[in-house]
């Protein structure tokens, strides 16, 4: 980037560069054991289910909650949400020293976390009401029928993580960089200790293993939700509807919350598009075999496929694109201020997201079959026709 800062910038090695590196090498580090724990929860998926049905029911039902999560928790609120924190936690630090506790920041934590919960609790139940209907409509045994009620067993993980995503902004705010980031391990530990323990059983490719890791999916959705609140204790108190501290933060939850409806609109082209990926590869168990007569192009093992091979670029993007996104994010909302400081932090990001994102990207390309012959070459007894898994 051209040289735009005022004269009076910090040097590189100010503290504001050593404060991002430091926060992306804490929230990379993390996010690698994540991701670590989440390819071996992959590899746990795809030798239960393979390129079967079953496994294409299964990636749908849990894409779904996590394309509400992006959008609602980490993606058009908590950008919405986090400038505004910052900014109420940075005043009450100049102005009390309490370290930023009371007042405007506690009321809008509570307000926004009140208002998520009550927004994504309803729509669950209105989707797990519209479901509930289509079953109606569907065969006794058949893969239609699996999918509409594995979605309806994961659903209830959308409302519980999509707060964490807000408690893991605010203790980004707060931070507490690395910690924030530990919320997928809890759902990796959690599936791939019971996913084993039914491989150990040799229970593969039954619709019953897919029920049991969705309801572990849901658990442990409850886990990272109470675990970031217990985290926040000393940094937040939770107050009441229509106290002091709630009626101080009203302004900045209207800024936040109008800030919401353009951000949503961006997020949530990036969402629809994910959604419209998954239908085409789902159309043969959600719709039919055909379209207007002619035979559908894909089968019912498409969207299984789709979603292992996804994970293979998803992984350098989640262990460094992400995390020097999610840390230099609320270091710009406290320097917004600053134009200096907001720049230097800007710079460093973008620097710190090349370095890393080009040479992944030409790593990726050069590793390309030989890593998805090693990673999914065999899939598991319970899937369909190797030549999925092992077409690369």
């Amino acid at each position: 980037m051209p040289d735009t800062a005022p004269s009076n910038a910090p040097s590189p090695g100010s503290p504001v560069s050593a404060s991002l590196g430091g926060a992306v090498r804490s929230m990379s580090l993390v996010t690698l054991l994540s991701r670590l724990f989440g390819l071996i929860r992959d590899l746990v998926i795809v030798r239960l289910f393979g390129d079967s049905a079953v496994g294409s029911a299964f990636a749908a039902a849990f894409a779904i909650p996590n394309m509400f999560r992006r959008l609602l928790g980490e993606g058009a609120l908590s950008a919405a949400f986090i400038p505004e924190y910052a900014r109420a936690v940075e005043a009450e630090e100049r102005g009390s020293g309490r370290n930023g506790i009371g007042g405007e920041s506690d009321g809008l934590a509570t307000l926004v976390v009140a208002a998520l919960g009550v927004v994504t609790v309803a729509v669950t139940l209105a989707v797990e009401g519209l479901l509930l209907g289509l079953l109606l409509f569907t065969g006794p045994d058949t893969t239609q029928r699996l999918s509409i009620t594995l979605i309806m067993a994961m659903l209830p993980f959308m409302p519980l993580v999509c707060v964490t995503a807000i408690l893991a902004g605010m203790l980004q705010v707060r931070g507490r960089m690395g910690l924030s980031m530990t919320g997928p391990i809890f759902l990796n530990t959690f599936v791939v200790i019971v996913g084993g323990w039914r491989l150990m059983q040799g229970r593969i490719g039954e619709p019953s293993t897919a029920y049991l890791l969705a309801a572990v999916t849901v658990v442990s959705g409850l886990t990272q939700a109470v675990t970031f609140a217990w985290a926040l204790r000393r940094n937040t108190r939770w107050v009441r509807v229509g106290s002091a501290a709630w009626r101080s933060a009203v302004p900045a939850a209207k800024r936040a919350f109008k800030r919401f409806v353009p951000v949503v609109i961006g997020t949530g082209t990036l969402q629809l598009n994910a959604f419209l990926d998954m239908l085409i590869a789902m159309w043969p168990i959600w719709i039919g075999v055909t379209v207007l007569g002619v035979a559908y192009p894909l089968d019912e093992r498409s969207n299984a496929i789709l979603a292992f091979t996804t994970r293979l670029y998803q992984f350098p993007l989640g262990v460094f694109g992400i995390a020097v996104a999610t840390a230099a994010f609320p270091m710009l909302a406290r320097t917004a201020s600053d134009g200096a400081r907001f720049v230097e932090t800007l710079r460093r990001g973008i620097r710190l997201s090349l370095y890393i994102g080009l040479p992944a990207s030409a790593g990726l390309f050069l590793v390309r079959t030989d890593l998805v012959g090693l990673l999914f070459g065999q899939w598991g007894s319970g899937g369909g026709s190797g030549g999925g898994g092992g077409g690369g």
